[in-house]
């Protein structure tokens, strides 16, 4: 099933699936209207699971953050990317570029002579030229760089502008700014040793002709770490390499991360990033992640495809799929949010919340657990899988699949559920407490408490518990204690 983007009215719905050979394991629905945020995973629950992008101090607050100063109300997500003045920011790097290249000695530059060079799955003739940097280079750059930015007041600007739609509390002075900037230098101004003077970079450029084909940075980091960016021109697009090899206790570690990009025209293009990681002697392991285009980025009508495969040693474990088309000529049809298929869980109670996630991240782990996938972990392959799931865990799939309103009226009645049959005085006293806390907590679900009154309870002595349920709602509704 496609997804949508209407940009003109702050809507869209995309539905993603985890899928192993080719069957849904899990299937989410995003929903987006304005400042509604939600996600339905239809095979456990019946309501869209939303978060509203308003009161986020007051919601982080409610998860447990003790530091909410640096969390804005709202996140003013539209304003952030329209306010952003990209050529200012263009100008900007080739100013502080310039200042970097000015302060390099000539002694670090060195050409490279005519050789071969691979580029992609080929190998051809290039030539170019070089740039070693040492610590102490690198140190003077900064140095100039920031001394320079300290009294500019576009870079403030542009500073300014960014963070303050994303938080307005976080907004500095001019005085502020510029004495974060001198802070940083000191910090970066100690004295370096001959010793620790190592060489930190080496940037290649290479050439065919006029044009600049591939790009190469070396970067090292004592002895133990070493890593290089590679950016190289194709026939039909562009690569870039990311590896790192880092050394400890005689065992290598490796990880590279190669993203392609090829474009068969202006209206079909397509990326493709292949994650690796090697630790030691173990099988690497890959993530690839592929995500193509249909359509001018300036037309009406553009549609992405997203495709996640993961893959552990030798075999392919699930594919996470997206599709979304954005119509900026009409508004598409969109899902809305209505009464009843939806829960904003910022207005749930704090006390609720957890239990909420809790009882859902069990519901997901079910759904997505089976003998199958338990036997891959073990033995990291996928011709060891068993044919089919436990049949027992997909009949506690089925028994656990409820409504959203189910596991919050659970969460409710589990608080006094504890307290049901045979309790003694000093029990009771901390059940009154808790049916008098929720009551201030959630007024559309009061508890009455009737029997024994509080003050002639005897703390040594047993008394009977008993519940009530609404009988429209399930939610329990009334206490009765007396004497056993």
């Amino acid at each position: 099933m496609p997804g949508y983007t209407d940009p003109v009215n702050n809507k869209s719905d995309y539905e993603i699936t985890i899928d192993k050979d080719n069957e849904a394991l899990l299937t989410m629905n995003y929903l987006r209207d304005n400042d509604l945020y939600g996600v339905l995973f239809k095979d456990i629950v019946g309501q869209y699971i939303v978060v509203e992008n308003n009161n986020l101090k007051e919601f982080a607050k409610n998860l447990g953050v003790e530091d909410v100063s640096a969390i804005p109300d709202k996140i003013e997500i539209g304003k952030l990317t329209n306010n952003i003045n990209y050529e200012e920011i263009s100008n900007l790097f080739s100013k502080y570029l310039n200042t970097a290249i000015e302060v390099i000695p000539e002694d670090n530059y060195y050409k490279i002579n005519k050789g071969d060079i691979s580029l992609g799955d080929k190998t051809v003739q290039a030539d170019g030229y070089g740039i070693e940097l040492k610590v102490k280079d690198l140190q003077k750059i900064l140095i100039e760089i920031f001394k320079q930015a300290k009294n500019d007041e576009q870079v403030y600007n542009q500073i300014v502008n960014i963070t303050t739609q994303i938080n307005k509390e976080t907004a500095l002075t001019f005085e502020e700014y510029q004495s974060s900037v001198d802070e940083f230098i000191n910090s970066i101004s100690t004295e370096i040793s001959s010793e620790d003077n190592i060489k930190i970079l080496d940037i290649s450029v290479y050439k065919q002709g006029k044009d600049t084909v591939k790009l190469s940075i070396d970067i090292s980091v004592e002895d133990t770490t070493n890593g290089q960016i590679s950016i190289e021109k194709t026939s039909d697009g562009i690569k870039m390499i990311f590896s790192l090899v880092e050394t400890s206790f005689d065992t290598k570690n490796e990880a590279t991360i190669e993203i392609t990009k090829t474009e068969n025209s202006n209206e079909q293009e397509s990326f493709e990033c292949v994650i690796s990681s090697k630790i030691g002697d173990e099988d690497p392991s890959n993530f690839n992640i592929n995500l193509s285009r249909t359509g001018e980025l300036t037309s009406n009508n553009v549609t992405f495809n997203l495709s996640i495969p993961l893959q552990l040693g030798n075999g392919v474990i699930a594919n996470f799929e997206l599709n979304n088309t954005t119509d900026f000529s009409a508004a598409p049809e969109i899902e809305e949010y209505a009464e009843g298929n939806h829960l904003v869980i910022n207005k749930v109670p704090k006390e609720q919340l957890n239990n909420l996630f809790n009882n859902l991240g069990k519901l997901i782990s079910e759904k997505l657990k089976n003998e199958a996938f338990i036997n891959m972990m073990k033995n990291g392959g996928i011709e060891q899988l068993a044919q089919q799931a436990s049949q027992e865990t997909q009949n506690a799939i089925q028994q656990e699949q409820s409504s959203m309103s189910t596991m919050l009226k659970d969460t409710f009645n589990a608080q006094f559920e504890v307290y049901e049959g045979t309790r003694k005085g000093e029990e009771i006293k901390i059940l009154i407490n808790a049916i008098n806390s929720s009551n201030q907590i959630d007024s559309e679900h009061t508890v009455t408490y009737s029997g024994v009154e509080e003050n002639n309870l005897d703390v040594t002595k047993e008394y009977k518990v008993t519940l009530e349920k609404d009988n429209a709602t399930g939610y329990i509704n009334k206490v009765v204690v007396e004497e056993n």
